[in-house]
């Protein structure tokens, strides 16, 4: 997986800012930390060129978050690392010229990591309802095996994001709460190979593979790449200090160039969470 050294990097970078963040508000009796923990089911369906590593659907129950909250009098800070592995489902017999026969992909695996830094303004707040409204710094990494008959190869797709972000947290009664999130990249910078089927470095470049990747990677705006997140979380607090959250969340993204390429992903997470 040499493309990871790349956003590696650039999550190295989303922690130091979050860090730099973190710092600006002084300590007072007006902070509130959350730590989250949720693990769940998630369905990814990936849709590609005619034959990609990219294209392939599956689920799997090996799905972590950890999420970190800081709440300010104006705002919250958020920090968000979650990883999933796939198991990508077989496909039947492939006919082809070029395969001399048939072959068939055998079942493989997607690894996706995500980190994530958000600042979000309280710009409305009531009894029940807080409204909120910022920006969100998201590293993604997206990693699948391929093997097609005896062949073995990998794809990938990078991507480095700024969002809008906006957040309504509504409270049903003293102990639950329900809170919709949604965020949307105004620039983002999107890295795969120019190769749908072969990742081969002697073939497709010279260098190294930090500069082979960045190079690879296009500045998208809306026009060539649209992504949408949303999620509604329900949350039951069992003491001041523990809750315990159940959440939906809906990953969509598309993009038009280096290549095309769509992502679906569908999650059910269950999570306990700790204030302190």
């Amino acid at each position: 997986m040499k493309p990871l050294i790349f956003s590696l990097a650039a999550m190295i970078i989303l922690m130091s800012s979050a860090k730099v963040w973190s710092q600006i508000s002084t300590i007072d009796q007006g902070l509130k930390n959350k730590l989250q923990l949720y693990w769940g089911y998630h369905l990814t369906k990936s849709h590609d060129l005619i034959f990609s590593p990219m294209i392939y659907s599956g689920n799997t129950a090996v799905a972590l978050s950890l999420e970190y909250e800081r709440g300010t009098p104006h705002g919250l800070h958020q920090i968000r690392l979650a990883y999933d592995k796939t198991n990508v489902s077989g496909t039947p017999l492939i006919s082809w010229e070029a395969f001399e026969g048939t072959r068939m992909r055998q079942p493989g695996e997607a690894l996706q990591l995500n980190i994530s830094y958000a600042y979000l303004h309280q710009f409305f707040s009531s009894e029940d309802f807080q409204f909120y409204l910022g920006g969100l710094l998201e590293a993604r990494i997206h990693h699948t095996s391929y093997y097609l008959g005896i062949s073995e190869e990998e794809g990938y797709v990078l991507s480095n994001s700024l969002n809008t972000s906006l957040q309504v947290d509504y409270r049903l009664n003293e102990k639950n709460t329900v809170r919709a999130s949604f965020y949307i990249p105004v620039l983002s910078w999107i890295s795969r190979p120019e190769y749908a089927i072969v990742d081969n470095e002697e073939i497709q470049h010279e260098g190294s593979d930090l500069a082979f990747v960045y190079q690879q990677g296009k500045l998208a705006s809306w026009g060539t790449y649209r992504a949408l997140n949303c999620a509604l979380a329900f949350t039951h607090s069992v003491s001041s200090a523990v809750n315990l959250s159940f959440r939906y969340q809906l990953d969509y993204f598309r993009y038009t160039e280096p290549l095309k390429a769509s992502v679906l992903r569908n999650y059910w997470d269950v999570g306990v969470g700790f204030n302190f």
